[in-house]
C-alpha cells in the first residue's frame, strides 16, 4: 500500500452519543492515523453536525474532510486535498449503502471501534477502488487527460512565447541591419555621385589645360601661316619698273621703197 494515497481514512460514528463504530486507516504514512482519529473525534462531538447533512471541511494537516449524515449515523472520508468532492461523495454514499446492508441492526448497540474489525474488509476494497479516481469517475479520466493536453499546450505555448521572443529579438536585429543598409546604400550612392562630379570636375580641368597647351602651341605656328600667306599675297599684286610697255619682239618697220 502507498504511503501517498488519495483516499486516507474512513470511518463510521453514531450520531446519538458521538461514538466512533468503525474506522480504517488507508494511509501510514508518519502520524496520519493520529492525526485522522483526532480530526474525526473533533468532528463527530461539534454540535453542529447535523445542521449539514453532507459536508467538505478542509483541514490543513490532513487533507479534506467530507461527511454525510442520515438518521442514526455519520459516514466520514478524508481525502487529499485535490480530490473531486463529487467522487468523494460518491464513495461515502456506497460506504452508507453497504454499512447499513451490512450492519444496520447492530450499529445503534455497537460499542466505540466495536465493527472496526467487521467493516474493514468492506472499507478496504472502498479505499483502495476509490483511491485511484480515474476508475471511479470516467469524468475525472477525461479531465485528467484534458489537464495533460492543457499541460502539454502550455508547454509548446511557453516555448512559442519563447521562439516567438526570440524571433521579435531577431526581427528588430533584421530591421537594424536593413536600416543600416538603406543608409550605407544613400551613403554609397552620395558618395558615388560626389565622385562622379569630382571626375567631371577633373575632366574638364584637364580638358582645359590641353587646350590651352595645344593653342599656345598651335597659335604662333597659325600665325606665322598666315602672316606668309598675306606677304605673299602682297607681292604678287606689284607693277613692273619703268611703268612702260615693251615693244613687240620682231616687229616690222614698214618704209616706202623707191623703185
Amino acid at each position: 500500500m502507498s504511503l501517498l494515497t488519495n483516499v486516507r481514512h474512513c470511518a463510521v460514528g453514531r450520531l446519538a452519543d458521538k461514538v466512533v463504530v468503525a474506522n480504517y486507516v488507508h494511509c501510514n504514512q508518519g502520524g496520519m492515523p493520529a492525526r485522522c482519529h483526532a480530526v474525526v473525534d473533533k468532528v463527530l462531538r461539534s454540535n453542529r453536525v447535523t445542521d449539514f447533512p453532507r459536508l467538505t471541511i478542509t483541514d490543513k494537516e490532513v487533507g479534506t474532510l467530507h461527511y454525510v449524515t442520515d438518521r442514526l449515523a455519520i459516514y466520514i472520508v478524508i481525502t487529499s486535498s485535490e480530490y473531486p468532492q463529487r467522487t468523494a461523495f460518491k464513495l461515502l454514499d456506497e460506504l452508507r449503502a453497504r454499512f447499513t446492508s451490512q450492519f444496520g441492526d447492530v450499529l445503534v448497540e455497537a460499542p466505540e471501534n466495536g465493527l472496526t474489525g467487521k467493516a474493514k474488509r468492506t472499507m478496504l476494497e472502498l479505499c483502495a477502488l476509490y483511491d485511484d479516481i480515474a476508475r471511479v469517475d470516467k469524468t475525472h479520466g477525461v479531465q485528467a487527460q484534458v489537464d495533460e493536453v492543457k499541460g502539454l499546450m502550455h508547454e509548446n505555448i511557453t516555448h512559442l512565447l519563447a521562439t516567438h521572443e526570440n524571433l521579435e529579438v531577431l526581427e528588430d536585429k533584421t530591421d537594424a541591419l536593413r536600416t543600416e543598409a538603406q543608409t550605407f546604400q544613400r551613403q554609397a550612392t552620395d558618395l558615388k555621385r560626389v565622385m562622379l562630379w569630382r571626375n567631371l570636375k577633373l575632366k574638364l580641368i584637364i580638358l582645359v589645360i590641353i587646350l590651352c597647351v595645344v593653342g599656345y602651341i598651335v597659335a604662333p605656328i597659325l600665325h606665322r601661316m598666315v602672316t606668309a600667306a598675306n606677304a605673299a599675297r602682297s607681292g604678287g599684286d606689284k607693277p613692273s619698273a619703268g611703268g612702260g610697255t615693251a615693244p613687240a619682239p620682231n616687229s616690222t618697220r614698214t618704209t616706202n621703197s623707191t623703185a
